[in-house]
């Protein structure tokens, strides 16, 4: 019997994305790797009432904004910045990313690419606020999204505005989607 839920189709997404880049893999891995294990070792960026992603989730991230190539990014949860970290490198391997909006109401780091090769060619805006204000902002300013990182909850009036201001073929990364996670209620 074929079982195609979640946890197969993730399976078989990751595996599509490690194939597609295997020959690049100790390069990528080196890349991500010290920008995360940085950010892990330092004590003052961390809280007990916040977690990170793990090293595979960032690298699943970073394979996944090579394959999506993605111009505008917009990430809710920014904690200490390994997810928008993760896009970044993965959007400047692919040669395409512009800009990059990321939200938290108490992000535990200011500059989320730091350490990030190629960092200073990315417009960067930390919104220290909920989603809905960050996503409102960029309507205003008239900003278009092709990638979305939910790390966070959103509701009903972040998808309203969303509809506005993701194009059409954008790509949505959703995380902690098992059993009752904030993913899985996103």
């Amino acid at each position: 019997m074929l079982r195609i839920n979640a946890h197969t189709a993730s399976r078989i997404f990751g595996e599509q994305l490690l194939d597609d880049h295997f020959y690049q893999k100790d390069y990528l891995l080196e890349k991500l790797h010290g920008v995360f294990f940085e950010r892990y070792q330092d004590k003052t960026l961390q809280r007990d009432d916040s977690g990170s992603i793990s090293l595979g989730a960032a690298v699943s991230l970073m394979l996944f904004s090579i394959a999506a190539k993605p111009r505008y990014v917009a990430e809710v949860g920014t904690y200490i910045g390994c997810s928008t970290a993760a896009i970044a490198i993965g959007g400047l391997e692919a040669g395409t990313l512009e800009s990059i909006d990321t939200c938290d109401v108490n992000p535990a780091i200011k500059d989320p690419l730091q350490g990030v090769s190629g960092a200073e060619r990315v417009a960067v805006r930390v919104h220290q606020e909920i989603s809905i204000h960050m996503f409102k902002s960029m309507r205003q300013s008239r900003s278009k999204i092709d990638f979305l990182h939910v790390d966070g909850r959103i509701g009903d009036a972040d998808i309203r505005v969303l509809q506005k201001i993701m194009l059409k073929d954008a790509c949505i990364a959703l995380d902690d989607c098992e059993s009752d996670e904030k993913g899985h209620v996103n």
